[in-house]
């Protein structure tokens, strides 16, 4: 079942192994629709791996596919952006900016705490401002 695709895709994916990922991905999609843990996987994976294109290109993709990416799966790809070397803060404001005005996805404290790691209290705090969020 879908469940247990996950699982393994998911395994895979956090040890790097993408060929096997993308083979159990495509067999997944001959059986089953793909749903948001699976996108969850796929991106989390990327970005444990500091694997910045192929996380935004799973969220891509997930949301092509009419699977809405949520906040987990965004605060995956912040995520990603810290564990690149060197971290990619640019890209992690512009995704924050793009989450918030875009999707309209309302920060939370996994996001904020992600954020403050990659640009720091401060800017953080001059985001939220900006966007209208809570920073509280």
């Amino acid at each position: 079942n879908v469940v247990t695709y996950n699982t393994v895709i998911d395994a895979m994916a956090r040890a790097g192994r993408a060929a096997s990922v993308d083979a159990y991905f495509r067999q997944l999609c001959n059986n089953f629709q793909p749903d948001a843990a699976t996108f969850g996987a796929l991106i989390n994976g990327a970005a444990e791996r500091g694997d910045v294109q192929a996380a935004k290109a799973w969220l891509e993709f997930m949301e092509s596919t009419g699977v809405a990416a949520n906040l987990v799966s965004w605060n995956a790809l912040l995520k990603a952006c810290g564990r690149v070397s060197p971290p990619r803060s640019d890209v992690a404001e512009e995704l924050f900016y793009f989450m918030v005005r875009v999707r309209g996805l309302c920060p939370d404290s996994v996001t904020l705490i992600t954020l403050i790691g990659l640009l720091g209290k401060a800017r953080v705090k001059e985001l939220c401002a900006a966007l209208d969020v809570d920073y509280d």
